[in-house]
Formats: C-alpha cells, structure tokens, sequence
C-alpha cells in the first residue's frame, strides 16, 4: 500500500461512519416519532362485554396486531390497544343482508348492504374508541347488462357501530384487498383511513356469468378473509297492460307499460306490434328509469296478444281481452233515454195538442242520440252542440251517461274534435 494515501483513505472511512450515524440516528429519530405518535387506549372487560354483547355464542376474540394473533380469553379485567392492533371477533357466518337507510337518496334503486361477519374494536387517531364493521353495499342490486356486458357496482366501508353518525379518522388506515371471478375489478387494492361515510367504489364488470358473481374481501390488519356474492340481473323486457279486461268495438283503451330491467347507458328503443290491434305509438324511446308507456284501443270482441322487441333482450308479451260493452250500453241507452223523455215533456207542454208526438218517439229518439253521442265521444269526436270537456282517460259508466243525456236532450248538431280517450 502507498503510505501517501494513508491520509485520503482515512479521510473517507471517517466520512463513511459519519454517514451511518447519521443514517442510524435519523432512525432512531423516526422510529421516536412514531412512538409518541402512536395512540393507545386501555380497553375494560365492561367495554368489550358491551360492545359483544350480542355475539354468537361459541364465539372467540382474536388480539391482532402487526406481528402476532392470539386468543383472547373472555373476562380479563383489560387489554391495551394502541393504532396497530385491534380486538377482533370473526364470525363463521355469511354476510347478513340490510336495506339501504332511508337518508341515502343517493343510491340506485334495489340497493342494499351486505353487514359483513367481523366486528373490531379500535383506537382512532384521538385514541378514542371505534367499533370497526366492515360493510359492502351492492349498488342497484347487482350487476347489469348495457348491450355488451355486464357492469355493476359496490361500496366498501368501515362502519363505527359506536358513532355511526360521524366520520372519525384512523390513526393506521386499513387495506383491503378485492377479487372476484369477473372479467375486470377495480380498483382491488383499497385504502380506507376512515370510519362510516363516504365509502369507497369497486367497478366490475363480466362478460359471461353465472346466476351471481363471486367476490373474496381480505382484510390483513383484521385477520380475514370474507366471500360475498353480487347477484347478476339478467336484461328483462316487460310488457304490463292496464286494465287486461276493456270494452270491445273501439270503445275503451288500454295503457301499455314497458319496463325494463338493465342498464340505461344509451337511448333504448321498443317496438310494439300485435296480432289485431295497433298500438299507439308503436315505438316507444324509454326513458332513463327504463320505462315508456303506449295506448291500445279494442277491436271488435275477443282478445289480443301484443309483443314488445328491443335489441340483445328477449321479447315481451301481454294479453288483453276486448268484452263485451255491457256497460257502456246500458249507461249509453239509459242516459239517451231519460234526456230523450226530459226532451219530449219540454216539447209536449209547449206544443198544439194535436201535434204532440208521443212518449216512444223521444224514448226511440232519445236513445239512438245519446248512443251516438257517447260512441263518437269514446272515440273522441264531439256531436254535441255546445263544447265537451271530459278527461277521457278515466272515461266511465258516469261520463257515458252524461254525454249520452246531453245527445238525447239536445240532438246530435256540431262537429268538434275533442282529445282521445
């Protein structure tokens, strides 16, 4: 060795050891930090006999911390849990299904919260107790078909069974980790530092599946290991028709309700056709709830089947029957009737004796115009003469009557279209 670079080399061996103390205490430093900063909380047998009082019989607390997991026997006077570790009980026991609180309008309708088998307890960065629940909740009930694939939702959350009305932060927030037998998840890793809302969102989406849709839920901070399923709603068109049972020959319509149960990402259109009938209108844009209406007005007697088509979706059908106008002709007949007499006793009292018609002309007369007048009003032309208004949509026995008074008293003079029924 040259003795000349003595002095060079201990130059840098002396600044290599600098370093490392400066690493070394920089650690210590850090490592001190986190020790003043750790929260910790003496938890008291009275506490966890409260917070567990309705835990499953049999049921084991687990401490769980970083490093270890033991058994924690029921009845020790108390345990100390600092930001790392939690008191844990699993249940052997599948996620109970809730409904959504009522204070959530945000949620898509059908949705509802999975309540998933652990409970913990925890100090919060205050060093304040939390009941820590895991919670999922299943956006719209399920996953949904858009005309390519199947995409739903959920939410994962810490519910603080002790507060449930504010959000407290986690001194150590805790990981989750997502996967499911789907085509895509995300995201699958989670971080939540934070009790009760908001929750946090997973996308997923499936090409081809089953009845349901498996998703494993790992929890490490907490030891668990959770299975839950989300539900698959297949694409459904329907068809509902109100009344099913309507006076026949044109004289009553029916109203034709679509629904339909998939995703609403795009504009989604109906087409309704049927073996006697012509719907109106015959192609119905729904709206974004997946729903549209339509009329169907009867033809002669008998029944008919009308269909709904709209793309990737199996058809729809539903029955309506055309009866009968029983009642229509009765309260026609006995409306016409009762103005044709009330027409003939004005014209007979004021009339030369010897010219006076009798009761059966008005009865005949009667009868004939106020039938008239209350067909062409169910098809919604107006023949009386002074303007009708009438809302056609709950045209009845006691509309039909009254029209067919009017026809009988007065006489059939004016054309006036009026609304459709």
């Amino acid at each position: 060795m040259d003795l000349s670079d003595l002095p060079r080399k201990r130059t840098e061996w002396e600044n290599l050891a600098m370093r490392r103390v400066c690493v070394g205490l920089l650690a210590l430093a850090s490592l001190a930090a986190n020790t003043t900063n750790a929260q910790e909380r003496e938890v008291t047998s009275e506490e966890l006999e409260s917070y567990f009082s309705e835990r499953p019989a049999g049921a084991e607390l687990r401490f769980v911390n970083p490093r270890s997991t033991q058994a924690l026997p029921w009845g020790l006077p108390s345990v100390m849990v600092d930001s790392g570790s939690f008191i844990v009980l699993l249940e052997d026991e599948p996620a109970v299904a809730e409904a959504v609180p009522a204070d959530w309008p945000w949620m898509p309708v059908g949705s509802y919260r999975l309540r998933l088998p652990v409970d913990a307890l925890g100090v919060n960065a205050e060093a304040g107790l939390m009941g820590l629940q895991p919670v999922v909740v299943i956006e719209g009930g399920g996953l949904r078909y858009d005309g390519r694939a199947f995409r739903g939702s959920f939410m994962v959350g810490l519910e603080d069974r002790l507060n449930r009305q504010m959000r407290q932060q986690l001194a150590v927030p805790i990981a989750f980790a997502v996967t499911a037998d789907a085509d895509s998840i995300s995201p699958v890793d989670l971080q939540i530092d934070h009790t009760n809302l908001p929750y946090e969102r997973v996308r997923v989406v499936a090409l081809a599946p089953g009845d349901s849709i498996r998703v494993d839920i790992v929890i490490p901070a907490l030891r668990a290991r959770l299975e839950i399923s989300i539900p698959v709603i297949q694409p459904e068109l329907r068809l509902e028709a109100s009344p099913r049972r309507i006076q026949g020959w044109g004289l009553e319509v029916a109203t034709l309700t679509i629904l339909y149960t998939g995703l609403m990402d795009r504009p989604r259109v109906v087409v309704l056709s049927a073996d006697r009938v012509v719907p109106e209108p015959s192609r119905v844009t729904l709206d974004e709830a997946g729903t549209g209406e339509a009329g169907l007005r009867s033809r002669s007697l008998g029944s008919a089947t009308v269909r709904g088509v709209s793309p990737a979706v199996p058809a729809a059908e539903v029955g309506v029957e055309f009866a009968f106008p029983f009642a229509f002709l009765i309260a026609a007949l006995l409306g016409g009737v009762i103005g044709g007499l009330a027409r003939g006793y004005q014209k007979r009292a004021a009339a030369d004796p010897a010219k006076r018609r009798s009761w059966w002309f008005y009865i005949i007369v009667g009868a004939f115009l106020g039938l008239a007048a209350a067909v062409a009003a169910a098809v919604g032309i107006n023949l009386l003469p002074t303007p009708f208004v009438a809302d056609f949509a709950a045209f009845n026995e006691a509309v039909v009557f009254v029209i067919a008074f009017i026809g009988g008293y007065y006489g059939l003079r004016g054309r006036q279209k009026t609304p459709p029924a």
